[in-house]
Parts: structure tokens; sequence; C-alpha cells
């Protein structure tokens, strides 16, 4: 089951502050991030993980990671557990050491399995990106909410 594309006027009101919090929460798990497909990973978080305030950081004074997690995703969960499927299947990841503390956080509190994805349901969730050029305009359009609410 693919996850359901979000709709992202609200990242407006969340600001491109948590929104590249968001990317870089995610990119933390890549096998390279200065790959082509760590560029890619923006457009993903803009498809599929609803806004959430980061005010929570991991520079928090946490335990464990769990306790970080469970701080972090208090407010409730800004995706399913088709959507860390996709990212498994969009992405190169590293699934050992922070992937693997993510997934356990999600086994534990909600019986997710989201350690691996298998051949044959990483073919069902590989799927296309908007544009480079859309995107740059969505963010772009984003940074100059941040702009006019500084202001």
């Amino acid at each position: 089951m693919m996850p359901e594309e979000k709709s992202f006027e609200v990242w407006n009101d969340y600001g491109v502050e948590n929104f590249d919090e968001m990317v870089n929460l995610f990119a933390a798990f890549l096998d390279d991030t200065e790959s082509e497909q760590a560029e890619q990973l923006g457009k993903w978080v803009k498809k599929h993980i609803q806004p959430i305030d980061f005010s929570t950081t991991y520079d928090d004074d946490f335990d464990t990671a769990y306790d970080f997690y469970h701080a972090l995703f208090a407010e409730g969960l800004p995706f399913e557990e088709c959507t860390l499927k996709s990212f498994l299947a969009n992405f190169d990841v590293d699934t050992e050491g922070e992937w693997a503390e993510f997934a356990d956080y999600f086994d534990t509190k909600y019986g997710w399995s989201v350690y691996e994805i298998s051949p044959s349901e990483k073919t069902e969730y590989v799927e296309e990106l908007e544009s480079d050029e859309d995107y740059d305009m969505w963010y772009e359009s984003l940074c100059d909410c941040a702009d006019d609410y500084e202001d």
C-alpha cells in the first residue's frame, strides 16, 4: 500500500526550519548523505510527511533514542508504517545504527516492522518524485513565507 500524498500548504504554517529539520532527520539514515538520492529527500518529505513542530531536538538531554522519538512524536505521528517502507524503497538506507534505533522505536511502540524491506515489497513502493524545478519553486516559496513571517 503506497502512502497517501499529503497536503503541504500547512508546511507554510510550520516554516522552512521545521521542514529542513524533518529532511535532516531522514537524511541521518542514508548510506551516503552526499549522494544524488540525498538531493531527492526533500521532495519525498514534502510528498509524504505531515509537518510537526521540531521544538524537540536530539541536542536536548535524552538518555536514549527511544526517549527522543517518544518526545518528538508526542503530539502524533506525521506518517504511517507504509510511509517508512516507502522511504526504505526509495533511498539507500543504512539499516544499522540510527535507523535500527528508529525502527526499534516503531516496533516497540506500534508493532511496525520497518527494519528492512524485501525486494518484492520494494517494487511496490518505488515512485517518481516531482521535478527539480517544481520542488525548487515550492521550497523558495516556503522560504519566502518564513521571510514574510520574520518581517
